[in-house]
C-alpha cells in the first residue's frame, strides 16, 4: 500500500517549482490502483522509511516470521536542509491514515509534523507472548507493540507503545527517563519476549513485559513509577571484558527466554536470567565468522566459515557440549 524505493512505481516526482511531491499508490483492488498526492516539498528529499507494526499473524502464531509485520499508514521523510544529502538531515512523518480509515466519508486530511532523530531510529518491540482476540466470526487478534528509542542529545531512552483496550482500540502510552551515561545505547528484540540493550561494554536483557507494564501507574506501590523507570538499566546483565570493535549480532529467537548473540567472535547463550559462553571449548579465532541459528528445541547450529582452512558445521547442545557435523570447503 505504501510506495516504496523502486524507481519503476515513481513514489516521488517533481513538480514545475523543482519542489518533490510525494505519492501514495493503493493497490486496493476496491480502488483500482489510485494514486494520492501525499505532500510537496521543498526541501531535498534523500530518502522514505516505512513505519512498521505487528501484524495480525505477529500475535496468532506468537513469532516473527516473512508475514508478522505490516506497514502503519505513517512514513518518513529524510531531508535536507541544503541541496546536498551530505549535510545535516531532519525527519518529518506523514500520516495519511485518514485516507485510508475514513475512505467513505471522503476525509482526506494528511496531517504533517515533524519528527526527531530517535523516533526515525527507534526499534520496534512486539509482545509477541500476550494477545486478544474479539468473539467474531472469523475472530481477530490484536496485541501490544511499541518503539523504544534513543535520544543521544538529551541522553532520554523513551518507549512509545500502543495498549489492546476492552474495545479492542489503540490506547498511545509513553515513558522516558534520562539516562546517567552519554554513551550510546543500541536496541534489539532478540527473542518473543527479551529485548538486548548494549551500552558500550554493558549488556542489559529487559523483557517486553516490563517495558509495556513499566509505566502504569499503580496505587499499590510504595516507589514512584517514575523511580523504577528510572532504574530500567542500573544492573547490567553481563559487562564485557574487552572492548567491542564489531557490531553484536544475533539472530531473531522462536524461544520467549533464551537467544544467542555473537561478541567479538564469541557466542553467549542467554537462558534462565544469565549469560554464559557457548560451546564450553570456546576458543578464539579472530580468521573464522560464526554463524548460527538457535533451534527451537534451544540448540545451536554453528558454522565456522574460516579464511585458511575447510569449514566446519557442528552441533551445540543446550548444555554447552559441541559435536561436529561436517567439514567442507563451502557450506
Amino acid at each position: 500500500m505504501i510506495a516504496n524505493k523502486d524507481t519503476s512505481t515513481r513514489p516521488i516526482s517533481s513538480n514545475a517549482n523543482n519542489e518533490s511531491q510525494i505519492y501514495l499508490f493503493n493497490y486496493d483492488k476496491e480502488t483500482r490502483g489510485e494514486i494520492t498526492l501525499l505532500a510537496t516539498i521543498s526541501s531535498k528529499v534523500c530518502g522514505i522509511r516505512p513505519i512498521m507494526k505487528p501484524s495480525e499473524s505477529a500475535f496468532s502464531n506468537k513469532q516473527a516470521s516473512s508475514n508478522s509485520l505490516m506497514n502503519k499508514a505513517e512514513l518518513l521523510l529524510e531531508l535536507s536542509q541544503t541541496d546536498s544529502c551530505t549535510g545535516p538531515i531532519f525527519f518529518e512523518k506523514l500520516d495519511f491514515s485518514y485516507l485510508l480509515e475514513d475512505a467513505s466519508e471522503n476525509n482526506t486530511e494528511i496531517i504533517r509534523s515533524l519528527a526527531s532523530s530517535s523516533e526515525a531510529n527507534a526499534t520496534l518491540v512486539i509482545d509477541f507472548e500476550r494477545s486478544r482476540f474479539t468473539l467474531d466470526t472469523p475472530s481477530i487478534r490484536l496485541g501490544n507493540y511499541g518503539y523504544l528509542a534513543y535520544e543521544p542529545l538529551t541522553r532520554s531512552l523513551s518507549f512509545s507503545y500502543a495498549i489492546i483496550n476492552d474495545e479492542f482500540e489503540e490506547e498511545q502510552r509513553q515513558w522516558s527517563t534520562i539516562l546517567a551515561s552519554d554513551e550510546a545505547l543500541i536496541i534489539t528484540q532478540v527473542s518473543t519476549s527479551q529485548v538486548l540493550i548494549q551500552q558500550g561494554l554493558k549488556l542489559f536483557v529487559i523483557s517486553t513485559d516490563l517495558l509495556f507494564s513499566i509505566g502504569e501507574q499503580d496505587s499499590d506501590l510504595d516507589v514512584p513509577v517514575q523511580a523504577l523507570i528510572d532504574t530500567l538499566l542500573d544492573t547490567p546483565n553481563l559487562v564485557l571484558s574487552a572492548p567491542i570493535t564489531s557490531e553484536i549480532t544475533s539472530n531473531p529467537s522462536l524461544l520467549s527466554d533464551t537467544f544467542v548473540i555473537n561478541a567479538e567472535n564469541t557466542l553467549y547463550r542467554y537462558e534462565d536470567n544469565e549469560f554464559n559462553i557457548t560451546p564450553n571449548n570456546t576458543s578464539i579465532d579472530s580468521d573464522l565468522k560464526l554463524v548460527f541459528d538457535l533451534t527451537t528445541e534451544g540448540d545451536i547450529l554453528l558454522i565456522r566459515e574460516s579464511q585458511t582452512a575447510q569449514n566446519t558445521l557442528s552441533y551445540v547442545s543446550v548444555n554447552g557440549d559441541e559435536s561436529s557435523l561436517l567439514e567442507a570447503d563451502s557450506i
